[in-house]
């Protein structure tokens, strides 16, 4: 036993390693289905400030009241979005490239549909972007995922990964851009979350069952990426600059409460959007914030719940149980590229990661026999989500030269996910236990109650499993 705890404590370095360690162990020792793994969650890509050649025509030369746009690619000559107009983006995302000026006085909104990407790029190829006091380009945050349910001995079902919020892109290729209004972009849809029960076969527990479950990891958030050649202004109103949340992993809960394995591998948070400011021009573009206007990094989506419960031995030995807290999502940060910053720097924040999901483990019970020692409880291996990572805090580059760092929500980790095993009672020795806390988070754990049978009274005498702790790296 202490082999094989050392072998999961020197391969645990990470999530993914400790739950690699989790299932070659259970497939030695109790054997059963594991759950596929499901697609990684899509990350939003880091958008750029490109644009493919544009060829003018006549046709194209006119001017656009944009108001009854539902998405789609459109050349004009400007283009303008009226107060108290709203496009709605469903199906399509939106690209809309004037030759001169292009104004948004309303909102550009991306509705929460299911699993869909859609971005939002604004450009203009002459003149100037100009995003008015009242205006909102925002991703309405998307409804908590469905928990999937499966009943079935042997049941190995993995949810489907959260889709990557939307990017938002404004391009003012040859001008400025001033921004009055609201500029959100979409949050990461949440993983789907699997819960899983292998009941008793006809009523009596087996090994032939088992349950096997894995949440889906959270999309990450959507960036926004602002270029522009000669300016880019923000304010002078509260105006704000936001990248998307990321999406919560999914839940895994595994209930083999008809004897067998049990494992529950829960889903990761998705990392933070992201804000990207770039110059096109020659010469560093001049970006501008006002006192009560701000530019910030999304929050993460924090790791999923695992937990898994084996049943009793019945007529079959005792039952393990595996159980992973999924990982917390990565924080984001503000990037300058080819810019000088005049404005309160603390009004550039990054974020914090996301936290670890906790993990639950309960060996099931051995039976206890009438003669001889009868069957050890299952053991109980869980392991907490590791906090995601911070992002770094913005560096603003000042025109002297100098530069003058953003704020940065957090300097330590949020927290990791606790772990909780508690090893089955058995018929002769208590279920060894192992707990591992995300980085930094709690562990405790609890050995099994150990029955020994004798044939001369007392017929039964208990022994009491010594209580084990395990913590993760501070």
């Amino acid at each position: 036993m202490n082999a094989v705890i050392g072998l999961l404590v020197g391969t645990a370095t990470s999530a993914w390693a400790a739950w690699r360690a989790l299932k070659q162990y259970a497939a030695r020792q109790a054997g059963g289905a594991t759950p596929a793994v499901p697609r990684p969650a899509r990350k939003a890509p880091v958008p750029e400030c490109k644009l493919d050649d544009i060829v003018f025509t006549e046709a194209h030369l006119r001017s656009l009241d944009a108001s009854r746009l539902q998405g789609g690619h459109h050349i004009v000559q400007e283009a303008t979005l009226p107060s108290g107009s709203t496009i709605t983006l469903t199906r399509r995302s939106l690209t809309l490239i004037a030759r001169d000026d292009l104004i948004i006085n309303g909102q550009i909104r991306i509705a929460p549909i299911h699993n869909v990407t859609l971005d939002v790029t604004l450009v203009s190829v002459t003149g100037d972007i100009e995003i008015g006091v009242n205006a909102l380009i925002s991703g309405s945050p998307p409804k908590r995922a469905s928990t999937q349910k499966a009943s079935g001995a042997g049941v190995a079902l993995s949810g489907e990964s959260g889709a990557a919020g939307g990017n938002i892109r404004l391009m003012a290729l040859s001008g400025s851009v001033r921004i009055k209004g609201d500029i959100e972009a979409t949050p990461g849809r949440d993983g789907q979350s699997m819960d899983i029960t292998a009941p008793p076969y006809l009523g009596i527990p087996t090994l032939a069952g088992g349950a096997n479950a894995r949440g889906g990891d959270g999309g990450g958030g959507g960036h926004v990426l602002i270029c522009a050649q000669e300016k880019i202004e923000i304010g002078p109103f509260a105006a704000l600059i936001a990248g998307g949340n990321g999406g919560d992993g999914g839940d895994a809960d595994a209930d083999a409460c008809g004897g067998g394995t049990s494992r529950a591998l829960a889903g990761s948070g998705g990392d933070a959007g992201q804000v990207w400011l770039t110059g096109t021009g020659n010469r560093p573009c001049l970006v501008t914030l006002a006192n009560k206007a701000g530019i910030r990094a999304g929050d993460p989506g924090d790791g999923g719940l695992g937990v898994a419960l084996s049943g009793g031995g019945g007529i079959a030995a005792s039952s393990p149980a595996f159980a992973l807290g999924g990982a917390g999502g990565n924080g984001g940060s503000v990037h300058f590229t080819h810019c000088v910053f005049q404005g309160p720097a603390a009004n550039v924040v990054g974020g914090e990661g996301g936290y670890g999901g906790d993990a639950d483990a309960v060996g099931g019970a051995g039976l206890a026999g009438w003669i001889g020692s009868g069957d050890a409880g299952g053991p109980a291996l869980a392991h907490g989500g590791d906090a995601g990572k911070n992002g770094v805090a913005p560096a603003c580059p000042l025109p002297n030269g100098a530069v003058a760092n953003g704020t940065l929500v957090a300097q330590t980790p949020v927290g990791g996910g606790n772990a909780a095993a508690l090893g089955g009672a058995g018929g002769g020795a208590g279920g060894w236990v192992f707990a591992l806390a995300g980085t930094p988070g709690r562990a405790t754990a609890q050995g099994g109650a150990g029955f020994r049978v004798t044939t001369k009274p007392p017929l039964v005498t208990v022994t009491t499993g010594a209580p084990a702790t395990s913590a993760g790296n501070p």
